[in-house]
């Protein structure tokens, strides 16, 4: 008995010819000129009469008719259809259904393909029962009821159907109905899966269909299989297998494989900056300053010009109280961006605290210092003054940001510049 290779060579074949029962060769003839609306109730009853309900050509005439109907717009473009000018609406409302019939047929056309086969024998829905549907197809002691049909299934009609589903699905995800989508994608999984193939790109689509569905139980099992499978061009793309896993996880409320995720994606990929991101934004966010510190410096070797690591190691610093290492890098991220206003801010506000913390030290000095009083004041007004021009910044950068203006407020009544205090009170009060 021949194997696998031989069924795909028939793949060349365009005309089938079979031994017929006289139903299934009327069936037959309404395929042929595309006339559907009189093969389905016909093929319907034959796939269920004692006499050809077992018969792997029976299913394979049933799914041709409803694989015709599900693509219904390709057959009509390709002048396929003899009889079916001015049908495409009727055409269009024959089933409702009709891929999973066609595909459902197609399997029971595989499996009663094979003698003594019954349904129970192989769940083709399940990836356990396709391998031993495989195997035992590619088995040289394996007997057919109908080589032939098995052959066109697995080279001919499997193929096409599954570009025509792939497409549909691709339609889908372009218009964001990830739902339908994610539906058509793990039907051309499944449909090339019956042939022994794993087909990436729609598993790749079918879990980013999953994550944009909402669906977080399928799109973790999907990226698992994305990932294992290695998917993508460069290392960055397979690093981002990883992210978007990690992001099912921590959506669907399970922390810990988030971070475990992360973990397995940067021991993997170590130079991805996807990743690094991730895990310092997951740090930051559950007040793990140490290890997002760590990771932070890390990056910067990876990106010594990206202003945003320097800006957030500077905020760390800060909630540690290591002031002058936060002004360091809150400069050094002005460096790479003079106009970045969420460091100008940072830094101005810092040297505003510093000038408001002398100033309530000054006050709590008894009178009888009058000099150790002045000279905590002066500390002070030099802070403020520090801090003017990049407030001023923020200002001119962002002329309705109200807590910039009430900061220059207080800096410039305290440095008896009220002309500016004035302006600044008349912008607080519009």
């Amino acid at each position: 008995m021949k194997k696998l290779s031989f069924f795909i060579s028939l793949v060349a074949f365009t005309v089938i010819s079979f031994a017929q029962t006289p139903a299934r060769s009327t069936v037959s003839n309404y395929i042929k000129y595309g006339e559907f609306d009189k093969a389905m109730p016909l093929i319907e009853k034959v796939v269920v009469h004692e006499s050809t309900s077992l018969d792997p050509k029976s299913w394979f005439y049933k799914a041709r008719v409803y694989h015709a109907i599900y693509n219904i717009e390709s057959y009509l473009k390709a002048d396929l259809l003899t009889q079916a000018d001015g049908k495409k609406e009727e055409y269009n409302k024959l089933d409702a259904d009709p891929l999973n019939k066609a595909i459902d047929s197609y399997k029971k056309a595989l499996i009663y393909s094979v003698k003594d086969a019954t349904l129970a024998d192989y769940d083709l829905d399940e990836n356990l029962g396709r391998i031993k549907y495989l195997k035992a197809i590619q088995d040289p002691n394996t007997k057919f009821n109908d080589q032939e049909v098995l052959g066109y299934i697995i080279a001919q009609y499997l193929p096409a159907l599954s570009n025509y589903v792939a497409n549909d699905g691709v339609s889908a995800y372009q218009k964001k109905d990830y739902k339908k989508a994610l539906d058509l994608f793990e039907k051309t999984i499944l449909i090339s899966a019956l042939r022994g193939q794993v087909d990436s790109f729609s598993v790749y689509y079918a879990a980013h269909s999953a994550l944009k569905a909402q669906n977080y139980p399928k799109a973790i099992k999907l990226f698992n299989e994305v990932k294992d499978l290695n998917i993508g061009k460069t290392d960055e793309d397979k690093a981002g297998n990883y992210y978007f896993l990690s992001k099912a996880y921590v959506e669907s409320g399970d922390t810990a494989k988030y971070v475990k995720t992360l973990e397995k994606g940067r021991k993997s990929f170590p130079k991805s900056s996807t990743l690094l991101v991730e895990v310092i934004n997951y740090y930051i966010t559950a007040g793990k300053q140490k290890e997002a510190k760590s990771m932070l410096w890390l990056a910067v070797k990876n990106e010594p010009n990206n202003k945003l690591l320097y800006f957030n190691i500077g905020t760390i610093y800060e909630k540690e109280d290591s002031l002058n290492k936060a002004i360091e890098m809150y400069k050094k991220t002005l460096e790479i961006d003079a106009n970045y206003v969420s460091a100008l801010y940072n830094l101005g506000a810092l040297y505003n605290n510093k000038g408001l913390a002398l100033v309530k030290q000054a006050d709590e000095i008894p009178p009888s210092e009058a000099k150790k009083y002045d000279a905590k004041i002066k500390e002070a007004t030099a802070e403020f003054q520090l801090a003017l021009p990049y407030l001023e910044k923020v200002h001119e950068l962002d002329p309705a940001d109200n807590v910039s203006i009430m900061a220059l407020k207080g800096i410039y009544y305290t440095l008896k510049n009220m002309p500016k205090y004035e302006e600044m009170d008349k912008l607080l009060k519009k």
